[in-house]
């Protein structure tokens, strides 16, 4: 009987540290940068917890030198060394191919022929999905 009292506790004991270390930590995916030059980057998203941000994404992209970024807040400052102008009369914008994080009439964008939606929601904010790509264009704002 003890025994099990101890097997449970610390079964219990581990599924509360992964909790916790899922909330502390952000979520994870596995993802590749499948495109990049001077104005796009294309993301595509093979795996992920469910909790993953883009940004969270990005991060583990950036940490394995697939890319590098900057943030203001949490706004995409510059990405791979192209950053917005002071005016902002270029910008960073997102598109995906998750057509429920997406919103046609904010703009579009024509990655190999299939036509992406802005992004409904900033990098911070939008739960990755997998077998989705995501793409930053660098553009006219």
């Amino acid at each position: 009987m003890k025994r099990k009292f101890i097997s449970l506790v610390t079964l219990l004991a581990t599924v509360l540290l992964s909790v916790f270390c899922f909330a502390a930590c952000g979520g994870k995916a596995a993802a590749e940068v499948v495109e990049t030059t001077d104005t796009v980057v294309v993301i595509r998203v093979n795996e992920t917890d469910g909790a993953a941000t883009l940004y969270d994404v990005m991060e583990d992209l950036q940490e394995a030198n697939e890319l590098q970024f900057e943030l203001a807040g949490t706004m995409l400052k510059s990405l791979n060394g192209t950053a917005n102008p002071a005016d902002f009369s270029y910008c960073w914008m997102l598109y995906t191919s998750d057509s429920e994080m997406g919103n046609n009439e904010w703009g579009t964008y024509d990655y190999n022929g299939t036509i992406l939606p802005s992004a409904i929601l900033g990098g911070d904010a939008l739960i990755v999905s997998a077998g989705e790509t995501y793409v930053w264009v660098y553009q006219k704002f």
